[in-house]
């Protein structure tokens, strides 16, 4: 019997430790992000248009660089629970993590990702935007200055 107590103390200490090591958004980035959802919604709904949103606003933080997640305003996307699969979603939303990536990379800017040296940002966009462009709701622009500004 104590050794199933144990078992049981050691799944909760695990699951606590996970738990913690999600990162909290400052508040004044919070702030930013909160203004960004308010005005645009949903950012996956706004870009691809390929949902109806269900549920509360919520914060996804789409990069992890370094065993870190980025905390930065285009590395933080506002999502509704359902994209997000979260919530009452959870086992049956739309995650889609590469095309969270995509939408993050099309609102990041150069200066943005040279804080970030270790990744070749270009080649991920270059290959999200073969697998994604085509779904893109209304926008004919998508050029990056990414791709212009080649270092």
């Amino acid at each position: 019997m104590s050794s199933t107590l144990s078992n049981l103390n050691n799944v909760f200490t695990a699951v606590s430790v996970n738990i913690s090591t999600m990162r909290k958004i400052p508040t004044n980035l919070r702030e930013l992000i909160a203004a960004d959802a308010r005005r645009f919604g949903c950012f996956r709904n706004h870009y691809f248009r390929d949902h109806v949103c269900k549920g509360r606003m919520t914060f996804e933080h789409v990069w992890i660089y370094g065993g870190s997640q980025i905390n930065e305003r285009w590395a933080i996307i506002p999502l509704c629970e359902y994209a997000h699969s979260v919530g009452k979603y959870q086992d049956g939303g739309i995650m889609d993590k590469q095309l969270n990536q995509y939408i993050s990379l099309m609102i990041a800017e150069p200066a943005d990702l040279k804080k970030y040296p270790e990744f070749d940002w270009n080649q991920k966009f270059v290959f999200l935007r073969g697998k994604y462009f085509k779904q893109l709701h209304g926008i004919k622009f998508v050029t990056r200055k990414l791709l212009q500004e080649k270092k």
